[in-house]
């Protein structure tokens, strides 16, 4: 390397030095063509050797510069094209399309059919999900999204592969034709391991986290009641009114049962997604 930017150097010093007795003679003519072409290519010579094309990024270098920057003697996954779609690829994204591959055979093996809760209607867009029912005029609607919805497996062995369980947190939306002003319940699935989860409710699988009564829409300026803080009787009986409404214990389970359901199928679709974008498929 050393070598060749001396010879580049060397060279592109006596073409100066030509240049500059052609330039004290009185005939101006001596100043060929010929001389500035030989000029030039001997600059270029000694910037290719020195790595400095400024017409080229540093990514587009052939193999022949790369050992001269000694830079492709320990990467072993240099980026090149493997289709002709024009796309970066790399060693690395065909691994990574190897364990898509393979996770996505192995979780779809163990698709989750979507199931119905009884007495309700099903919507769902992608991860958002929506169950409604109509009350005696009531309208009750019970929204939730299952992104980040499978909590952590809490287990000191790091092997264990526990069950995949959704529990997302949901709203309860009660409309009623006889009031201008709707309901709104901010519900979740607390952890059972929580010590204050067991001496406050033994025998809920969901909790309320808070309420708003509104018109229209919610607003900065609406106030939401939280329930930690209130009395113990007002929440049971809070839990009573959503249970009066068919929102209870069992309505929980089959909300759980049904996230569970399309966090999986969207888990499937997102892995198969990527591994196409991956591969260029």
């Amino acid at each position: 390397m050393a070598s060749a930017l001396t010879k580049g150097i060397q060279m592109t010093m006596r073409q100066c030095s030509k240049l500059g007795n052609l330039s004290s003679r009185t005939d101006s003519s001596a100043l060929t063509l010929s001389s500035l072409s030989r000029l030039s290519v001997a600059r270029c010579n000694m910037m290719t050797v020195m790595g400095q094309n400024t017409g080229r990024t540093f990514w587009s270098l052939g193999p022949t510069s790369l050992r001269m920057l000694n830079l492709n003697s320990t990467n072993q996954s240099w980026p090149h094209t493997t289709c002709g779609c024009g796309s970066y690829h790399s060693e690395g994204d065909k691994t990574l399309s190897a364990i898509l591959n393979e996770e996505i055979a192995q979780e779809k093996q163990k698709r989750l059919s979507v199931p119905q809760i009884e007495g309700w209607k099903t919507e769902l867009d992608g991860a958002e999900c929506k169950v409604v029912k109509n009350l005696k005029g009531d309208q009750i609607e019970v929204s939730f999204n299952v992104n980040a919805s499978v909590p952590p497996l809490h287990s000191d062995d790091p092997d264990e592969q526990g069950e995949i369980i959704a529990q997302p947190d949901f709203s309860v939306l009660i409309k009623k034709p006889s009031s201008t002003n709707v309901i709104l319940f901010d519900c979740y699935f607390p952890d059972p391991d929580n010590d204050k989860y067991e001496e406050s409710e033994p025998e809920n699988i969901f909790s309320i986290r808070s309420l708003t009564t509104y018109k229209d829409e919610i607003k900065e300026s609406t106030y939401t009641i939280e329930t930690e803080n209130i009395d113990s009787e007002l929440y049971s009986m809070l839990l009573t009114y959503l249970e009066d409404r068919g929102i209870g214990n069992e309505f929980a389970a089959d909300l759980e049962n049904l996230a569970t359901a399309v966090e999986n199928q969207e888990y499937i679709k997102s892995l198969e997604k990527l591994q196409k974008f991956v591969s260029c498929e």
